[in-house]
Formats: C-alpha cells, sequence, structure tokens
C-alpha cells in the first residue's frame, strides 16, 4: 500500500504585495528547506580542511598508540559522517558519532554503510549537550568536531566542548582541533564604514544620533580578499585577541574580556582607528606546528594562495566610536566575548568605557534630501517603522527641515493631499531579491486609487537584467560533492538534490562583488516594468536569449536598474562584456542561478533561453530556463 502524504498550510507574505496569503506544503517542507539551505556541501568541497582534520586525527591517534593507549573518538555534530569515518579509517579502536538533526543522521548511517564502515562506527541521532553519561559509558578519549562559523563560535563550539568534558569524556582527553586563537586588524577605511555610517551631503548632516551610535555588534562576515588592498589602511600588524585551549574543558570561558595594547607605526596612513578585521585559526593537534594549522587569515597576510570557502569567511567589526590617532600613540583594544558573539572598542585611555546601546538603524534618507532642496515646499514621507520615523525626525529637527510630514502608512494621508512628484530609491527590508522591490509599484497604485492627479514618478520604470558568468568557486555551494577524501558520498548528494528541488528559490541572492567571476555572454534585458502605468491585471512574460561566447558558464546573474532621470543599477557598475570581469554593486545583492550539473560540464552548451513570467496577483517572479547547443 503507498503511503499517502498529507499537506500543511502555511501564511505566507508577499515582498512585493505586502499581501499575505496561505499556500499548501508538503507536510516535510520544513525538513527539505533546513537540509537544502544547511550549507553542507560547501564544506565538503574544503579541501584544505578535510585534509587537516584527517592529518589532525592521525597524529592524535599515533601518539596515543605509541604510548599504548585504547582509542575511543567521540565525533560531535557528525554531519555525513566525514569525521567519524576518517577516525576509523586512521584506526581508532571506537568511533560514536552524535548528530542533533535526525535526517542527516538518517543518511550519515547511509553514507557509513556505502562506505563499509558501519560496524565500526556507533551513531547517536541526538544532541551532545544532551546526552547523558549513561549513554556513553565507555567514556571517549579523542574528540574530534567541526562545530564553528565565521565566528568561530557562534554554533555554540565553547558549550560544545566544556560540556563534553564535564559530562562525556575521560580527564585528559585529546581534540581535534586543540586550540583555536582570534586574530584582529585594526583599520581604517573609508570603503568599509560605508556599510555602517549615515550619509552626510553639503545639505544634510547626519543627526547627533547617528554621530554618537555605537552601530551594531553583530558580524558582517565578508569574502576579505575581495576587498581591494588600497581601500583599506592597517594599523600596525595584526593581533592576538583571544585564545582557546578546547583541551581543557575548566579553562574555557563563556563571557571573557581581554585588552590589546598597541602603537600607532610612524609610517601608519591611517588617521582613524575605526573598525577591525577578524580571522582565526586552529591548531588541529596542539603541536603547534604550521603544517597542522588551519588559518582563516586572507591571502594578504599569509602571503600565499589560500582555499576558497564560504562556510567560513573573514569579518569585520565596527568600533561604537571612531577614534582620531596619531603615529606613536599608544591604544588599546578592547576584545569581549559572550558564549556565541564577538565585540570590540578602541579607546587611548585606561578608562574603560562601557557604550550606550543606541540605535541609529537604517533609513530612507529621500525624504530629507528633498526637504533639503529649496525647490520642494512640502515633503511627504511613509515610514512603516516606528523607529525609521523617529529618526527621520530626529534629522529634521537637527537640519531645520520644517517642510516635511511622516506617516506611518499610505492609508493615513489626508484625503486633500497635494501630489506632484513619488519618489522611491525604491527598496524594502522585506526584499531578498532585488525585483521585490516592485512593492514600489504597488505602493504608486494605491496613491491612484486614491488621488486623480498625474503625478510624477522617480523612477518611471525598472529594468531586470541576466547575464552568463563562469565563478571562479561560488558554484561549488551548489554542485555535487560526489566523493571526498576517497569517502563515497553519494547518499548526500541525492538528499540535497531531492530537497533543493522541493524547496530553494529557483535563483538565490549572493552579493558577487565578493565572488570572482568572467562573463561568459553580453548582459541583456530579460523584463521590463512601467511603474508610470497602471499595473496589468494579467500575467507578464518575456523569452531571451543568452548567447554563450565561451564554454564553462556555471551560472546566470540577475539583477535590476531604476530608471529615475538617470539610470541606477543594482548590478553591473561597469559595462560589461563576454570575457571580462563583471564589476559589481558592493551595497546590493544579485540574483543566481546555478545550472544544473548536466549542462554545467556540457562543453557543448552555446545558449540559454531565460523566460521570466511576473504574476501581479500574487508578485512572484518565476524563472524557466531552456538549453541550447
Amino acid at each position: 500500500m503507498s503511503e499517502v502524504k498529507s499537506s500543511v498550510f502555511k501564511s505566507k507574505v508577499s515582498p512585493v504585495t505586502g499581501q499575505s496569503e496561505w499556500i499548501a506544503l508538503d507536510e516535510d517542507y520544513d525538513f527539505h528547506q533546513e537540509v537544502a539551505r544547511a550549507g553542507f556541501a560547501d564544506m565538503l568541497h574544503d579541501h584544505e580542511r578535510n585534509v587537516l582534520y584527517e592529518n589532525g586525527l592521525k597524529s592524535v591517534l599515533s601518539e596515543m598508540r605509541r604510548q599504548g593507549k585504547h582509542t575511543h573518538v567521540l565525533d560531535i555534530g557528525t554531519g555525513t559522517g566525514l569525521l567519524a569515518m576518517m577516525a576509523a579509517r586512521a584506526g581508532a579502536d571506537r568511533v560514536t558519532a552524535v548528530e542533533a538533526f535526525e535526517p542527516m543522521a538518517k543518511v550519515a548511517a547511509e553514507i557509513m554503510k556505502v562506505n563499509r564502515l558501519d560496524d565500526r562506527i556507533r551513531l547517536i541521532s541526538k544532541r551532545s549537550t544532551d546526552l547523558e553519561s549513561e549513554a556513553m559509558p565507555d567514556k571517549a578519549n579523542v574528540i574530534v568536531a567541526e562545530v564553528f562559523d565565521t565566528e568561530l563560535i557562534g554554533e555554540g563550539a565553547l558549550r560544545t566542548f566544556k560540556e563534553a568534558h564535564e559530562r562525556l569524556v575521560q580527564p585528559g582527553t585529546r581534540v581535534v582541533p586543540a586550540s583555536a586563537r582570534v586574530w584582529i586588524q585594526p583599520v581604517a577605511s573609508d570603503l568599509i564604514m560605508r556599510w555602517t555610517r549615515p550619509p552626510s551631503t553639503d545639505r544634510l548632516r547626519p543627526a547627533n544620533v547617528c554621530a554618537e551610535c555605537c552601530g551594531s555588534a553583530a558580524v558582517h562576515d565578508i569574502q576579505l580578499d575581495q576587498v581591494p588592498l588600497d581601500s583599506f589602511s592597517p594599523i600596525g600588524d595584526p593581533l592576538l585577541a583571544f585564545s582557546f585551549d578546547f583541551e581543557n574543558g575548566d579553562g574555557i570561558k563563556y563571557d571573557e574580556v581581554s585588552h590589546v595594547e598597541l602603537t600607532v607605526p610612524q609610517d601608519c596612513k591611517a588617521n582613524k582607528a575605526e573598525a577591525v578585521l577578524m580571522w582565526w585559526d586552529l591548531d588541529m593537534d596542539g603541536s603547534g606546528r604550521e603544517e597542522m594549522r588551519l588559518s582563516m587569515a586572507p591571502s594578504w597576510h599569509l602571503k600565499r594562495p589560500v582555499q576558497w570557502r564560504d562556510h567560513w569567511m573573514q569579518a569585520v567589526y565596527y568600533f561604537p566610536k571612531s577614534l582620531n590617532i596619531v603615529p606613536g600613540e599608544k591604544l588599546t583594544i578592547d576584545c569581549a566575548h559572550d558564549e556565541y558573539s564577538l565585540w570590540f572598542s578602541a579607546r587611548r585611555s585606561d578608562k574603560l568605557t562601557v557604550p550606550k546601546n543606541k540605535r541609529c538603524g537604517r533609513s530612507c534618507f529621500l525624504p530629507l534630501l528633498a526637504a533639503s532642496n529649496g525647490a520642494s515646499h512640502s515633503v511627504i514621507a511613509v515610514e512603516g517603522n516606528q523607529h525609521f520615523r523617529s529618526l527621520l525626525q530626529t534629522y529634521a529637527a537637527e537640519n531645520n527641515l520644517n517642510n516635511i510630514t511622516i506617516f506611518d502608512d499610505l492609508s493615513r494621508l489626508p484625503d486633500d493631499c497635494q501630489i506632484d512628484v513619488v519618489i522611491g530609491e525604491p527598496f524594502f527590508f522585506a526584499s531578498m531579491l532585488q525585483w521585490h522591490d516592485l512593492r514600489f509599484w504597488y505602493a504608486v497604485e494605491q496613491l491612484r486609487g486614491r488621488y486623480s492627479k498625474t503625478f510624477r514618478l522617480l523612477p518611471h520604470s525598472a529594468e531586470m537584467f541576466a547575464m552568463a558568468v563562469t565563478f571562479d568557486d561560488l558554484w561549488k555551494i551548489r554542485a555535487p560533492v560526489n566523493r571526498v577524501m576517497d569517502f563515497d558520498m553519494l547518499p548526500f548528494d541525492r538528499m540535497i538534490e531531492e530537497a533543493t528541488a522541493m524547496t530553494d528559490a529557483i535563483v538565490e541572492p549572493q552579493p558577487l562583488w565578493e565572488y570572482p567571476s568572467v562573463a561568459t555572454s553580453a548582459p541583456e534585458c530579460v523584463a521590463r516594468f512601467d511603474l508610470s502605468s497602471a499595473i496589468p491585471e494579467s500575467k507578464m512574460s518575456w523569452s531571451n536569449q543568452l548567447r554563450l561566447e565561451n564554454p564553462g558558464t556555471n551560472a546566470v546573474a540577475f539583477w535590476m536598474e531604476w530608471n529615475f532621470d538617470e539610470k541606477i543599477s543594482g548590478g553591473l557598475v561597469q559595462p560589461c562584456s563576454a570575457n571580462k570581469r563583471p564589476v559589481w554593486d558592493k551595497y546590493s545583492r544579485q540574483g543566481v542561478f546555478f545550472l544544473p550539473e548536466s549542462h554545467r560540464v556540457d562543453g557543448n552548451l552555446r545558449e540559454i533561453c531565460v523566460k521570466t513570467l511576473f504574476d501581479p496577483v500574487t508578485g512572484e517572479t518565476a524563472f524557466h530556463f531552456e538549453y541550447g547547443q
């Protein structure tokens, strides 16, 4: 008798129309979504990581065998089971693997069976922190775990190791990796500060609340090797902020503060300390040997090419307040962490200061700029977020802008409102992809329904562009892994393929300036929207050809261009043609469609037909791709 799967209904808010609707989903939808977005494949493609983990296991197990010790390895968060299989292959007497995510644990069991190691590995589907000591009467004496993120500790590594030492392993247990270090590079950078600093113009100065704002303590992860070297000025050499000894459970602290001193070099080009660039490294076997160190440092620090990876990157942390500096001056960088996060600040005195938690936030400054233009008699701003409304009001007051009125919703505008011009960036926080900002069109439609007078619209139209590209590395995040370290990973590939087909949007957002590529076609317009016209009642469709100039295409990039008096692009910032490296906007995420494996490796692929469908009722944009030789 065949199994009948039921459906579940889930409320979904359209980022374009702003309307909520109920949609029917497979009962396993949440599972498929979690699997498809987990990013396991990127880790498995990280060859340097895989080699160093295996070398670390071999080194530790060999040393323990020379000491005549029985070896029992505990793999915490086994995922696909890769590290557990490495331990078994390296000669561990016993291996226990723990995986909290049950669907992943099932795949790990299948992978172990395919590789004929299921009889040598005990698999437990549970969190290590939830395991009782009774579940492991024979306690382990080696821990292997990959529980790190860009911030090192953001996935709970500290608690994972500390509680394992307390309950699950023997005294003196070895750990792979044995320790970690967090490094920081203080810098000044106009480019980097543009990602966090409010704008300032001749007509509009930042509000005091923004000048004093601590900013966000959240990590800004970034592919640091893609930040131009001439766009930041280092202040001295990298500094050691924290060291973590994973083999000493008692010494692991969830909350810690350190103070690192430096002297501003005489040849330092920076006149401010504004942020730190952060990375970390791991000592895989505790030997301190460089060949056993896994480093996230950028290539300009290591002075050699580095392994590409996206699951671990470098990070930027902005100081709560920029500090003016001069050569020869002594500075202190205050470094702090809790169980999951890091944060940093700079000072010149011995007096510790705790910054107040002020939120300057992000908001649209267009109404302020319009109000500061003498040609604008009256400006009406619509901002749904109460915090951002307060920020706009503060800016207006401090810049003596008395001709601006702020509402929280279009419906609250007075009926006798006289509108001559409607402007928008357009940008909405709910937007994941650039065409979600077509919500602006729906807002304009509301105004048309209430006010008969014709008004000028900026932007008046928009176009969606597509371009075929060959990514140097980004394609790997969605590519099958096949075999890793000579282990068969086909069950994992099947799971990801099935989960992605059921849940993932076919086009996903990525900040493409961080991922080098080469264009393999010219950019083509694949959809046009006349925002000055009413939203049509029927679906809109387009069909366009991307003609490939050379083989190797592995993706198609998408972006929007908005037509004001000038064109504003959320994609290319310089003209680009086939065989050239695109230069992408650094303040937007573009859309990416990764070609299926069969077409990615097709050396005869000559064109891709992009079919775009826009549904005005739901606001959804769908894509269909056809391939020609």
